[in-house]
């Protein structure tokens, strides 16, 4: 199959560059990581140079999972460590760069938590910090890193039997926006400027802009992530995740000039998450015009404004949940 393949895309490559030499092609969009190596793509980049074939892009979906078989024959879905994703894009990198195409681009087209459209996780607050931790992690190290996808409305399997089905996408069938769109919101409220990134939290700034974004991100606990998933159910799927408590950031910018406003947003579990207020509310399998404008009223970060009128000092204590998420943006007025 793999030999196949690679006549494939010297075939491919050939037809395409005599059209246009401008045209990019790369390959070769294997799934997963298999101790620590994305499939064929070491094979992949020595047939190519043997062979004198141009690779414009190399492609992969570092999905951060594994598939072994336990004692009875039955395979499992096991979760890796919290940083797979950044030592899997961290290899891509080395990888290429040692190969005969230094400057190929790494576009990694498939990437979510899990590739399963029935994981209860995709659902859960867990996936807003999840989507920014890594995201934030891998910057400097692939050209694209691709989630998985849009909304639960996907060719490949039935509708989910309810409004919470596991799917592994943005926004649900109902039009909710799950917290896996509320962490790429976060991330696009970030300025172009880093200034400084810590240990769960990053500071930026855009023109007079200033944001302050924190999250509190819990990996699964081990029996969960070696494939024991009794604990996930329905209706209770947070005890999969380590306990780690909240965290206290301790916030403070000096040196302002001027009037600033003084924007707060809050993401959790009680705030803004449409699966857990779907939760709160019942969980109803089919729920009514009315029920549904409850969840959506629920859905989205909380946020509350302020102004700093000269002062040279913004001190703030920011608590957050677990699996939460909290952006302060400061802006100059005057």
């Amino acid at each position: 199959m793999q030999e196949e393949y690679f006549r494939l895309y010297c075939s491919t490559v050939e037809a395409i560059k005599r059209v246009d030499s401008r045209l990019r092609v790369g390959g070769p969009a294997t799934s997963n990581f298999e101790k620590g190596k994305a499939p064929w793509v070491e094979e992949f980049l020595a047939y190519c140079a043997s062979n004198d074939i141009p690779v414009d892009f190399v492609s992969t979906h570092p999905y951060p999972n594994n598939w072994p078989m336990d004692s009875a024959g039955q395979q499992l879905m096991t979760c890796r460590y919290e940083n797979s994703t950044y030592d899997d894009t961290r290899w891509l990198r080395d990888t290429i760069g040692r190969s005969a195409f230094p400057d190929a681009e790494i576009h990694l087209t498939e990437w979510n938590s899990s590739p399963s459209p029935r994981d209860l996780v995709h659902d859960t607050a867990f996936m807003a910090p999840f989507i920014i931790q890594n995201n934030l992690r891998c910057i400097g190290l692939t050209d694209s890193l691709v989630f998985w996808t849009f909304t639960d409305v996907f060719e490949e399997n039935r509708v989910g039997d309810i409004m919470f089905h596991g799917g592994f996408r943005l926004i649900n069938l109902q039009d909710l926006p799950k917290a896996s769109f509320y962490g790429y919101w976060f991330l696009s409220k970030l300025g172009e400027e880093r200034i400084i990134t810590g240990e769960n939290y990053v500071v930026t700034r855009n023109d007079d802009r200033i944001q302050i974004l924190m999250w509190n991100y819990c990996h699964y606990n081990g029996r969960f992530a070696h494939g024991d998933r009794s604990g996930l159910t329905e209706y209770n799927r947070y005890s999969v995740f380590e306990d780690k408590g909240s965290i206290d950031f301790d916030v403070t910018v000096t040196g302002f000039v001027g009037n600033y406003k003084i924007t707060e947003y809050m993401f959790d579990r009680g705030h803004g998450s449409a699966f857990d207020a779907w939760v709160d509310l019942g969980a109803p399998p089919d729920p009514t015009e009315g029920e549904l404008e409850f969840i959506r009223r629920k859905t989205g970060p909380e946020y509350k404004i302020a102004f700093l009128e000269g002062q040279e000092t913004f001190r703030k204590v920011v608590t957050v949940q677990p699996h939460g998420v909290s952006l302060i943006e400061l802006q100059k007025l005057y």
